[in-house]
């Protein structure tokens, strides 16, 4: 994909500034001429001698890749950078974002329909440049698949310890502290409520909401003409990591002490809470549903299984498929522990949209509780990482606790 030679300096620096309809490029003026072209069809969109170019009539709220080429003096290709982006939402796409993200019972105080995450990769580095994603004190971590690799201020970050051409996640995560009004509410139920018993610590990172952008780049398309796989998998799947969990509404006596946990971390065989898997057929026109709940086991305070009982995966989970040109459906998902009457729902959402088979976005929000794992595997081959979030602790179950939301845009080359 990237072309060097001695005449390169290896890092191209762009600067990519979208907007809803347009996305403008300017870059250090190193070579004798540029030329700007669509990444998979592989057409000119505009050549000439100026470090700057805006590509205009661009459709709102859609995903774009564009290969920047660098010539030198005697017309010899001496660089090229990769741009993976997104043009903003419009008005309408942003209440109708804020809709789906606030239907059900999510709880969401900023939205992240503004967010916008682009990477720009050239032979030995990748730069993400990022605005609007909610946080406190502009700060961020940066991960590079699943492993936090930075803390930043601002919204820029370089990685010059990958190759460009490489497939990696990256994800920028910000934590901001909810409005006061919600402050209050969240401090009076844990005084109130004596089932909830919390540390300090606990009890600070029950006012902040979770914000995750994500890319992940040059997953490969293989050859697209003879897919390795006739169909598409999307598995969302939520579990408790420990072996037994609390009962965390059991202060005094009750009639279990704890329930079974799936012992696990992500991406691990093994027993599950929820999972709702989503089969796709080649050509995107098909949609299979396969919901599952795992059993609940419940245990007297020697360890003893004294019941267990399972949740009904259809009636817990629900799928609403969309008609927007390109093939889009929403999940939702509600299951409360079966065997007592009065526990809250574990809730999630995602909404997916796979474009053309080179593109896709997803967007979602949950629970910080329990464990919650995403994962998309595509039909040439590559089993994607979507979302991961680790259990924050029950009492997230409790309505008006904030929720996690998190957007992943996934390139293909």
């Amino acid at each position: 994909m990237f072309t060097t030679n001695a005449y390169a300096n290896d890092k191209v620096n762009v600067n990519v500034q979208p907007d809803t309809e347009s996305i403008e490029l300017d870059w250090e003026d190193e070579g004798h001429s540029y030329t700007i072209m669509n990444e998979h069809e592989g057409e000119e969109i505009w050549s000439g001698d100026q470090p700057q170019y805006t590509i205009d009539d661009l459709e709102s709220d859609q995903i774009y890749q564009f290969i920047l080429e660098i010539y030198n003096d005697e017309d010899e290709l001496i660089d090229t950078a990769q741009i993976n982006t997104s043009t903003l939402k419009n008005q309408q796409e942003m209440e109708t974002f804020d809709e789906e993200m606030l239907s059900g019972d999510q709880e969401i105080s900023y939205s992240m329909a503004e967010s916008n995450l682009s990477t720009v990769a050239s032979s030995d580095q990748v730069e993400l440049q990022w605005e609007n994603i909610p946080t406190d004190n502009n700060e961020y971590d940066i991960l590079r698949d699943e492993e936090v690799i930075e803390t930043v201020e601002g919204n820029e970050f370089v990685d010059d310890t990958v190759s460009g051409d490489e497939m990696h996640r990256y994800t920028v995560k910000g934590q901001k502290k909810v409005p006061e009004e919600r402050v209050e509410e969240i401090e009076a139920e844990i005084e109130e409520n004596e089932e909830i018993q919390l540390s300090e610590e606990e009890k600070e990172q029950a006012l902040y909401e979770p914000k995750e952008a994500s890319v992940v780049i040059n997953a490969s398309e293989g050859d697209h003409n003879s897919p390795s796989a006739s169909t598409w998998l999307l598995r969302y799947t939520t579990f408790i990591p420990m072996e037994y969990a609390e009962n965390p509404s059991c202060f005094i006596t009750c009639t279990y002490e704890y329930f079974g946990g799936d012992d696990r971390g992500f991406g691990e065989a093994g027993s599950f809470r929820t999972r709702s898997d989503v089969v796709l057929n080649e050509d995107l026109e098909e949609l299979y549903h396969f919901p599952d709940t795992g059993i609940t086991y419940g245990y007297d305070e020697d360890y003893n299984e004294i019941d267990q009982a399972q949740a009904d995966a259809e009636e817990d989970h629900d799928i609403t498929t969309y008609d927007q040109g390109d093939f889009s459906h929403r999940m939702d998902l509600g299951s409360a522990n079966p065997l007592l009457s009065y526990a809250p729902d574990i809730d999630a959402y995602y909404v997916s949209n796979i474009i053309d088979g080179l593109y896709a976005q997803f967007q979602g929000s949950h629970d910080q509780a329990p464990s919650h794992e995403f994962y998309f595997d595509d039909r040439y081959g590559n089993s994607v990482t979507i979302h991961t979030a680790e259990h924050q602790g029950f009492h997230h179950l409790i309505p008006g606790f904030p929720n996690a939301s998190f957007i992943t845009n996934v390139y293909y080359r």
